[in-house]
Order: structure tokens, then sequence, then C-alpha cells
């Protein structure tokens, strides 16, 4: 029930609004019932993992991270013999949380992951997600070519797909790589696109 009815909720979450949040909120112990169930049914594998992806975007507005990122690996521990969509979005769900806790060994091993998975199962949304904990890997490492190469190539994705959402944010992240190597002009019109 409660994979369904976070499921049903992802548009929503993906451009989180107070009331669905609160919603959410509400029912968030419910959630994590649903998952510790999912951990421990045999049946209840796939289930959990599609819960977790599910929760994946309230998690991240909630800066519940670390849990996210707990949850998420223990439901891809279960599932680690399969080759799917599911599990490709969960690893980059994960290495997204890793990427946002500054752990960028975590964040890079599992996009690579998930890259490599969702270009076998040929997965738009995967691959877009994995290049952006990827580029800020490559960024840390100052990178700045690979990592824009990274971004851009999300962007292209995320616009393949129209997703707002993911749109702004990878232009944020241009903006912000643009900013850094003191190209303010490009910087200025990354930030303008993305609003």
């Amino acid at each position: 029930y409660y994979a369904r009815w976070v499921e049903e909720m992802q548009p929503w979450l993906q451009h989180p609004n107070p009331q669905t949040i609160v919603r959410l909120e509400r029912e968030y112990s419910n959630c994590c019932a649903a998952l510790a169930w999912s951990l421990t049914d045999e049946d209840g594998r796939t289930l959990g993992l599609q819960l977790a992806v599910s929760l994946y975007p309230f998690w991240k507005v909630r800066g519940y991270l670390s849990e996210g990122r707990q949850w998420l690996h223990s439901a891809l521990t279960r599932c680690s013999d399969q080759r799917s969509v599911l599990v490709a979005r969960a690893q980059a769900c994960a290495a997204e949380l890793a990427r946002l806790q500054d752990d960028y060994t975590d964040a890079e091993s599992r996009s690579k992951a998930s890259l490599s998975l969702a270009q076998d199962v040929d997965d738009k949304a995967a691959i877009a997600l994995s290049l952006i904990p990827l580029g800020w890997a490559d960024y840390t490492r100052n990178n700045f070519t690979a990592a824009r190469q990274r971004f851009e190539a999300s962007l292209q994705l995320f616009r393949e797909l129209a997703n707002p959402g993911y749109i702004a944010s990878v232009l944020h992240d241009l903006a912000y790589l643009a900013f850094v190597q003191g190209d303010y002009t490009e910087a200025l019109m990354y930030y303008k696109e993305e609003l």
C-alpha cells in the first residue's frame, strides 16, 4: 500500500510543496515500517527498493540524507543479484545522497555502478542522475572539463525527459562551475536560465 501511495505522490515530490511534505511526514513512520518489513520478507525485496527510490526526493528535500542512504543501501543489498532499471535508479539515488554529504568515494562508486547498469538497460533517467555525482567527483579533483561534460550530458538527458526540477538543478551546477572558473558571464547565463 505505502509503496503505491508514495509512488502516486512522485509528481508532487519532484516539485515539493508544503502540503505534500507535511502529508508524507505524517505517514513517514508507516513508510519506514513498510521498508523494514521489505528487508525481512523474501517477497518484499523489489517492493522495498521501489519504496526507497520513491522516497528519495523526500529524503533529499527534508535533509534525511543519512537515513535515506541507509535505507537505499539495505534495499540494494537485498537486490544485489538484480540488473534492472529499478536497481540502476536506486544506485543513482544513493550516489546523489552520498554526494550531498560530501562522501565522494561512495558517490562515485555508486554512480559508476548506476551508469553502467543504466546504459545496459537503456534508462535515461538513471544515466542523467548518475552523471551528477560523477561530475562533482571530477570537480573535487579539479578536472573542470570532465565535470562540465558530465553536467552537460546530464542536462541534455533531463531536457529530453522534460524534467524541470533536475534541469534547474543541473543548470545550477553548471553555473557554479563557471563561477569558480571565473567565467561570470556564463555563470550568469546559467543562473538566469535556472530561474
